[in-house]
């Protein structure tokens, strides 16, 4: 009598889904700061290069020099994984960074002398949490009036441990954002920076516990902070602007508190019975004259949330070569000549569908959209209907890359909102 004996191995494959990661940018001692930098023909402000060339004489400004690291966060449980992050590789608007024997970028990757690799040993390495962590820091110019007027992006590819694996990711990035020196009020900027001692979303920490986040807007004229002396009379105003109309939030909003990191009212903290999922606010910053000085946007998500979207992008309204963006902070970049296709779907917080015929898998939505930069609605996109009941937007190239008086094509990154209808 024959017998067989078989075996079959299943393992489980820690795949990473329930991380979730964003992008810090902080000077030395762990302060958020911003990753703009300001140009003429003549200078760049800040000068990171020069910073870093006369460090022998001026240690001290170093200091100031932006730091660009990895938070990562397993939503799973709470816990904050940031100090198992390995990058393993950096790219300069898609290309990949070559670095010599000093730490120093060198000639491949189109970003010679502009950035330094720091390791956990560095004299110049970031303390966070504890920590000692993988960064690289600002030490050259990206800014340059003839070769390089508009934004460029860094990004990463790395690994990092949670639920008792390595989990690999690739493309987390940030955008460096290059502006032209202005005169008068035209000068000023707002950065919402997110402090290090909170996460960049709302989220249930590892006592279960739902924790609000917050953004800081710091003020600053042609890349230089704005002093709190010259900051008297000046008003900060936060918005949600994830409707078709602008919010005004204040501390009478419920889920929303208004306080002070250097004057008052610049300090905004977000529970999650303000957000849907998602909210994107505008802050206005405002002289003593009532006057706008400048504007920005930030996106808040509600990691808690029970539901959240899928965004499908596809070539025609019938769903051909579809490409499905998940995640936080989605972002669709478009080629010359193309029109994108944005098909929402609502899902559970685990990524499920929820089943045919469901009430929730039969949702609607009105769609609006507004200046990424700026949070000024923008009305007069054809793709971009704004009647309710919808199923489907469209984008094309020319809605995002306009052509200005002088001819030169400009970047306008636009924010896509979707409410659903009632489920």
């Amino acid at each position: 009598m024959g017998r067989v004996n078989a075996g079959l191995v299943v393992g489980g494959i820690i795949d990473g889904t329930t991380i979730v990661y964003d992008i810090a940018v902080v000077e030395g001692d762990a302060t958020p700061t911003s990753l703009t930098q300001f140009f003429d023909e003549a200078k760049c402000l800040p000068d990171w290069a020069s910073i870093w060339t006369n460090r022998t004489s001026d240690a001290q400004s170093v200091n100031s020099l932006p730091r660009i690291f990895i938070r990562a966060y397993d939503t799973s449980t709470g816990q904050d994984v940031t100090h198992t992050v390995n990058i393993t590789n950096v790219y300069y608007n898609g290309n990949l960074i070559g670095w010599n024997e000093n730490g120093e970028s060198d000639s491949q990757g189109g970003a010679p002398g502009m950035l330094k690799k720091l390791g956990t040993d560095s004299d110049y390495t970031i303390t966070y949490k504890g920590h000692k962590l993988q960064s690289v820091m600002m030490i050259g110019n990206p800014a340059d009036a003839l070769y390089n007027p508009d934004d460029d992006r860094i990004t990463f590819d790395g690994t990092v441990v949670s639920g008792g694996g390595q989990i690999a990711f690739n493309g987390i990035g940030t955008n460096l954002s290059i502006r032209e020196i202005s005169d008068a009020n035209a000068g000023y900027s707002v950065e919402l920076l997110v402090p290090v001692t909170v996460a960049k979303f709302i989220m249930t920490d590892n006592n279960n516990v739902i924790q609000p986040t917050q953004r800081i807007a710091r003020l600053y004229y042609n890349g230089s902070p704005v002093s709190v002396a010259s900051m008297t009379g000046m008003q900060f105003k936060f918005y949600d602007i994830t409707g078709p109309t602008e919010i005004l939030l204040t501390n009478q909003t419920e889920g929303i508190t208004i306080g002070q990191s250097l004057v008052s009212g610049d300090l905004i903290t977000i529970g999650p019975s303000a957000v849907d999922s998602l909210m994107t606010i505008r802050c206005r910053v405002l002289d003593a004259n009532n006057n706008e000085l400048c504007s920005n946007t930030s996106a808040i998500y509600d990691l808690s949330d029970p539901y959240s979207v899928k965004w499908v992008i596809a070539d025609d309204t019938s769903g051909t070569n579809a490409t499905s963006y998940t995640g936080v902070e989605p972002r669709l970049n478009l080629r010359t000549g193309q029109t994108k296709y944005i098909f929402p779907k609502l899902q559970t917080e685990k990524g499920d569908s929820f089943p045919a015929g469901s009430s929730a898998a039969s949702v609607t939505w009105t769609f609006n959209a507004d200046d990424a930069n700026t949070g000024d609605a923008i009305s007069d996109l054809p793709g971009i209907p704004s009647e309710p009941g919808q199923t489907y937007c469209s984008i094309s190239y020319s809605d995002v890359v306009l052509t200005n008086a002088s001819g030169d094509r400009v970047n306008r990154p636009v924010i896509i909102h979707a409410q659903s209808s009632e489920f």
